[in-house]
């Protein structure tokens, strides 16, 4: 089996006896321990009477097994060892994973394991688990992927499974005159989940000698199939499902021309991966390109390709299109532009020079990929084992062989217009269908004749070109090696500026980070200056895209972000041509020349995009008004969108003009660098920045402090079928005490939550309890989102399960849970990018000892579970405790009721920053 040189685990294929085939995968490295299984079975597979089963089928497994009955027994265990699980079904496989603190793993592996071979799909759940089921269902029904799905599953072939239903819901699981619903898990069960269809990923520190008899001994009783499974036949479209048009009304503020080509499966091709080399060209966003020159003629935003639905007999091959509202209405010469660019490409024939690049990049990512996370990696292995020969189970992703250009003009004539299909997502269109399950309103029509025509007979648009050789591919890195420190320093400061540097030298990777924070207290002054900032970003984010895509392709990547004191520059990646990316960047953002035309796009895209949060799920619309009640400098989206509403040209140019008069500066590069360089670095990031750096310029964001003496109450009217409760406790304090009470308490009465709010007591669907600290000061959060219960009687739920667990004696598992989580603060780092963020967070909050993460867990080793249960007792129950904030959904235009007790109602952000002081 082919690994990555850059991947020190150890990677063991077996077959069991029954057929199953599993890779045992060894790292010393690491405490976790993580598996993952992959059926071939999904909602392709559903009855036609029954669609959702596959779905259904996947949520019942969890709840039972004749070894272990108990329904929450299997996600307690997970939980109480530091542990996360789920699954999920897609069209022809469903994936169930975990991971866990490695000295459990064998215990989790078995009751994982009777999934497969003696699950109970007791009536006892199935109501319940249909309810849950249904509520996931409805949560989704406006979601825009979803709506559009439904639509498109419409207007294909109808005998391809594609077409099916694939989430059920109480009207598609229920019992039959012929057969009881859990007679039709049973069936299903008997046909889809066998040993054949099974490939097992699992990866631990454990040796192959301990792990592979675990794994015939637990997963022998999997049967052996009965019989092979079909191939599906049906083609996704007929003839008369091409050459077609789907108009469809977005809930959200979106414009989308996506025009789709019909291909084969790919699964026979991955050796050459021809779709790479198109997507590779199409997607281009170089001089020259088709996004180029739909900018230029301000058409476009944005586009992506190569995307779409796939299948072991079909792939859709998208080109997604972000239009501008002048774009809507040239929508035809659009696509005439995307068929001049493919009949330049026919023209100059298939190059080697782009697949020599697409081939050397590929192979690169392959040599230096950073490790992941255990359970990052089982998932993704097994999956790759349910496609690729055992050699490439881990490098079938990068494969690209050999050059094969009659294999790829074969693929480029699938490039016609009569394979093609055209799909527009915007407001306003005329509709005449709606969708069975979504209710989406759509329109499909036939594309004319003389649409057809004009666009098989056009010519090469003279600004379009195929790209250059790409400059910034490195063929031949270079590794340094010298001497390091274990922890960042700080080699160049001056009053305003400090850089910090860490060579690696513990990956041998030829990659590397560089951060630079540009502080101004200008960006802070108001919300409108704060969604001037933002939009600054966005515009400054485009305007240098064209010029720098090549680095991007090359595997440089640049990221610009907003703050809450400011912006940050980050990029990543190759490090041998970062200095020269970032001079690039720093030139730009020192010029911030932006043109009118682009001004008025991203002002109404940025302030539609902040409306669209509106659509958004209930209990993250509460999230979003939490987070804008607690950080002034990090406003609720609705008032950043009437910030920016007058904001003039003019105003906006005037604001970029003194935004970087003065500048606190806080930069670190990590990596593939010698002092030296880095020390060019800082002297380049100085040479552009020197007139506007200033000591004074440093932001240290404020948090609203809430220590009232009654809760405060928060409606917040939503239209939406669900309602939703989040009640929030802010801690008083940022010291790590508090933060390791808050971290432990919220592991401690998560799963709890969970199993009683959920399972027993079906509150809903979308529900938990998390560690939510408000920029360095602590809290817990927890929330539930219902399509059946009121936003009171959730309230009431979630106070009663606190009283409640307030009067437990102990901790079930109380030193597991402890020693997981003093665990995942002892971990290694698994790549470089995961440490250069690390120890970047440890420099914005100003740890310069970067030993935080030490001192948490000194204080979460000191914390005893009477010291626990005292907290939720005396904390979170008692008027003397900590007041919570507690958020509720109401309809518009509904009167909030009073609270039965003396909390305070705030019915906007304004009024309660009014309420309460700053505290940093």
């Amino acid at each position: 089996m082919k690994t990555s040189p850059n991947d020190h685990r150890l990677y063991h294929p077996i077959t069991l006896e029954n057929g199953l085939r599993a890779v045992v995968v060894e790292n010393n490295e690491s405490t976790r321990a993580a598996a993952s299984i992959v059926v071939n079975a999904g909602h392709f597979d559903d009855p036609d009477d029954t669609q959702g089963l596959a779905h259904f089928l996947e949520h019942m497994l969890f709840l039972g097994t004749k070894s272990f009955p108990d329904s929450g027994e299997y996600q307690q265990f997970i939980s109480q060892h530091n542990g996360t699980n789920n699954a999920w079904t897609g069209s022809e496989h469903t994936c169930f994973y975990f991971d866990i603190d490695s000295e459990f793993f064998e215990p989790a592996l078995e009751r994982f394991s009777r999934f497969f071979s003696e699950p109970l799909l007791a009536v006892a759940h199935i109501e319940t688990e249909r309810n849950n089921v249904d509520a996931e269902f409805q949560m989704k029904l406006k979601e825009d992927s979803r709506r559009i799905y439904d639509a498109q599953k419409e207007t294909v072939n109808p005998n391809h499974p594609f077409s099916k239903f694939s989430v059920g819901n109480l009207t598609t699981l229920q019992d039959r005159p012929e057969r009881s619903l859990q007679q039709a898990l049973q069936q299903f069960f008997q046909s889809h989940y066998h040993a054949k269809a099974m490939t097992l990923a699992v990866e631990s520190p454990y040796p192959l000698t301990t792990v592979q008899p675990w794994i015939e001994s637990l997963f022998a009783p999997v049967r052996k199939p009965s019989h092979p499974k079909p191939v599906i036949s049906e083609p996704l479209y007929r003839q008369e499902d091409l050459a077609i048009q789907l108009s469809i009304p977005p809930q959200q503020s979106q414009r989308k021309l996506i025009i789709t080509f019909a291909l084969p499966g790919l699964d026979d091709y991955y050796e050459n991966k021809p779709v790479s080399y198109l997507s590779y060209l199409l997607g281009h966003e170089g001089p020259g390109s088709i996004l180029s020159v739909l900018k230029k003629r301000q058409w476009a935003m944005a586009l992506t390709s190569g995307g779409g639905v796939n299948g072991s007999n079909f792939k859709d091959f998208n080109i997604s299109i972000a239009l501008t509202e002048v774009g809507e209405r040239y929508q035809t010469e659009i696509i005439e532009l995307l068929f001049s660019y493919l009949r330049l490409l026919k023209k100059a024939g298939i190059q080697e020079l782009y697949f020599n690049e697409k081939q050397a990049l590929t192979e690169f990512a392959f040599n230096y990929k950073e490790t992941s996370k255990p359970l990052d990696n089982v998932n993704q292995l097994a999956i790759n084992m349910q496609h690729y020969p055992q050699q490439d189970y881990v490098y079938g992703d990068y494969k690209i062989e050999s050059f094969n250009p009659d294999l790829l003009q074969q693929f480029l004539g699938y490039f016609v217009p009569e394979n093609m299909r055209i799909m527009e997502v915007r407001k306003n269109v005329t509709t005449s269908k709606i969708s069975r399950w979504y209710k989406t309103p759509y329109h499909l029509s036939d594309i004319d004749q003389q649409r057809l025509m004009r666009w098989q007979d056009v010519s090469i648009h003279e600004e379009l070109r195929l790209p250059l050789a790409n400059p910034f591919i490195v063929a031949d890195p270079r590794l340094y090696r010298g001497e390091t420190t274990d922890i960042p320093i700080k080699i160049y400061q001056r009053p305003g500026f400090n850089f910090w540097f860490k060579q690696d030298k513990t990956f041998s990777s030829p990659k590397g980070q560089i951060f630079v924070s540009l502080e101004s207290g200008f960006t802070t002054q108001s919300d409108k200056h704060i969604a001037m900032t933002r939009l600054f970003v966005e515009l400054f984010s485009e305007s240098v895209q064209e010029q720098n895509y090549q680095a991007e392709l090359a595997g440089i990547h640049y990221q610009i972000y907003a703050h809450q004191g400011g912006i940050t520059l980050q990029i990543s990646g190759i490090s041998e041509k970062q200095p020269l990316l970032l001079d690039n960047l720093l030139t730009a953002i020192c010029d911030h020349s932006l043109p009118l035309e682009r001004f008025k796009l991203f002002k109404k895209q940025l302030i539609n995009n902040w409306q669209d949060i509106r659509q958004g799920k209930p209990v993250a619309q509460l999230f979003a008004v939490l987070n804008g009640l607690f950080k002034p400098y990090s406003p609720h989206a609705l008032q950043l969108a009437t910030a920016l509403t007058n904001v003039g040209f003019d105003d906006f140019a005037d604001f970029c003009a003194k935004l970087f008069q003065q500048l606190s500066v806080e930069a670190f590069a990590y990596g593939n660098w010698p002092k030296s360089d880095a020390l060019l670095i800082a002297k380049s990031i100085e040479k552009h920045l020197e007139a506007t750096i200033k000591e004074t310029a440093l932001v240290q964001p404020d948090i609203i402090d809430f220590q009232d003496t009654v809760p405060a109450h928060i409606p917040v009217p939503i239209a939406d079928n669900d309602n939703a409760c989040v009640i929030y406790f802010p801690m008083p304090d940022k010291d790590f005490t508090s933060k390791a009470m808050a971290i432990i308490a919220s592991q401690v009465l998560a799963p709890q939550f969970f199993h009683q709010l959920r399972t027993e007591k079906q509150l809903g669907y979308l529900l938990g309890v998390n560690y939510m600290p408000m920029n360095r000061y602590p809290g817990i959060a927890c929330f539930v989102q219902s399509p059946q219960f009121s936003p009171q009687a959730i309230e009431t739920e979630m106070m009663a399960f606190f009283e409640n667990f307030a009067k437990k004696t102990q901790i079930e598992g109380w030193e597991k849970l402890q020693q997981g989580i003093i665990n995942q603060l002892d971990a290694k780092d698994s790549g470089p990018r995961i440490r250069s963020q690390r120890f970047w967070h440890s420099i914005s909050n100003h740890d310069y000892e970067f030993n935080n993460r030490l001192i948490l867990k000194r204080e979460i080793q000191q914390l005893t579970q009477t010291k626990v249960l005292e907290f939720v007792k005396t904390q979170l129950t008692r008027p003397s405790g900590i007041q919570p904030i507690i958020l509720s959904t109401v309809l518009p235009g509904t009167e909030p009721t009073t609270p039965k007790d003396k909390s305070l109602v705030f019915t906007n952000i304004g009024t309660f920053h009014q309420q309460y002081p700053l505290k940093n």
